[in-house]
């Protein structure tokens, strides 16, 4: 058996964090949301079932004729809903990787490596510190 020490904190960044069925708050009713950072300063993830049944190159003209247009646009969550996130993930034989928050040239360069799959997010889901572990 594995021993945890006592100083160490656990944390949610890269886990997905389910809304509990009583959820009322409609933020986060039936959410998933992709932790990235949790720390003693806070936490932050995206929500990932929030479609917004659009894609990139809809938002923004920059991205209407490149190769991110067709990248599926979701609802991040309620923080800053017009800041855009760009979000990857690979599934590999040595494991799986979370690229969050990347530059577009980025997303670019990983749409070409087989078993990525990028998505765009407006807004994030974010907590002060200790407030998650309230809850």
């Amino acid at each position: 058996m594995r021993e945890r020490r006592k100083d160490t904190k656990e944390t949610f960044a890269g886990s997905l964090l389910l809304a509990h069925p009583v959820m009322r708050d409609p933020n986060f009713r039936r959410s998933v949301v992709l932790m990235s950072v949790h720390n003693a300063e806070g936490a932050m993830g995206v929500v990932l079932n929030r479609p917004m049944n659009q894609r990139l190159g809809e938002l923004n003209g920059d991205f209407a004729l490149g190769p991110l247009a067709g990248v599926p646009l979701f609802k991040g969550g309620p923080v800053h809903p017009e800041q855009l996130i760009i979000a990857a993930w690979q599934s590999r034989p040595d494991g799986f990787r979370l690229h969050f928050g990347i530059e577009p040239d980025r997303a670019i360069q990983l749409l070409s490596e087989e078993g990525t799959h990028v998505r765009a997010f407006l807004g994030y889901s974010g907590w002060s510190a200790g407030q998650l572990e309230r809850r």
